[in-house]
């Protein structure tokens, strides 16, 4: 039987924090932008008994530190350095959000050690037909919060006419986002210019590892558009629709995953 065990070491950078589980080919999942490690604690056992399973808290997320400089090349060379200290040289990688990003961008830089890919919702490109997004959340993050200022003003006059729902649903999307720097940081609290110079889209036609793309149902149409763009250029793509949330995985995303890795392995 397979137990759950946690730990932690320190890098160059900081202090990294994961999960682990199971025994054999190693599996390294990488969380979403707003979760941390814990959120694939319900999927590992359904894998533990054939892979040994690692899920990491990446730096600025969860119980790791935060690396001196936000962005995806330190995300990447954060994970290359503590599996190098794990003595882990072949490896698949599964990615959420955020997390996927960091996967793909490793195996781009890295592609003989990755030997497959499976990602939900991969942050990391311009999303077809989409802008790339993150205003409401800078407006809400600005340095002065005209906009924050403006939702409490209107906080009481809302409740008298019984419209508070909606400044409600902001002022909670705001403690979330406070609660999470280090994402809100690479995804939108950059220059621009950094953050496309960062992106993967030009960089996918390149991409040798084998990739499967989980959908979750009802996705928001940002996600949606994320993995449409993702399959767009990477042809030889497998994309899988899944009837569960990567907020609550099932043996289903198991057995997708599964049966992925074993053709590859």
């Amino acid at each position: 039987m397979s137990y759950l065990r946690y730990a932690n070491t320190r890098l160059s950078q900081g202090k990294i924090f994961w999960r682990e589980m199971g025994q054999g080919v190693p599996i390294i999942f990488l969380h979403g932008t707003w979760q941390d490690s814990s959120q694939w604690l319900e999927l590992l056992p359904y894998l533990s008994a054939d892979y040994h399973c690692f899920a990491v808290d990446l730096p600025g997320c969860g119980e790791s530190e935060p690396a001196p400089i936000h962005s995806i090349s330190t995300q990447v060379q954060s994970l290359q350095e503590y599996l190098e200290r794990l003595n882990i040289n072949k490896f698949c990688l599964v990615g959420h959000s955020l997390g996927a990003w960091v996967a793909v961008s490793y195996a781009l830089k890295f592609p003989e050690r990755v030997k497959g890919l499976v990602l939900m919702a991969p942050e990391g490109v311009q999303p077809v037909g989409l802008r790339q997004g993150w205003s409401m959340e800078r407006s809400l993050l600005s340095p002065l919060p005209v906009f924050y200022w403006a939702l409490q003003f209107l906080r009481p006059w809302a409740k008298l006419l019984g419209k508070t729902e909606g400044i409600q649903k902001l002022l909670q999307l705001r403690r979330k986002l406070r609660s999470h720097p280090v994402p809100c940081r690479i995804l939108f609290q950059r220059r621009p210019a950094e953050i496309y110079s960062e992106m993967v889209d030009r960089h996918l036609d390149n991409l040798k590892t084998p990739l499967l793309l989980l959908q979750e149902p009802e996705a928001d149409e940002r996600s949606i558009a994320l993995t449409k763009t993702y399959e767009n250029l990477v042809p030889t793509a497998i994309v899988q629709a899944i009837s569960s949330s990567m907020a609550d995985p099932t043996p289903e995303v198991a057995g997708y995953i599964r049966e992925f890795l074993g053709e590859l392995i």
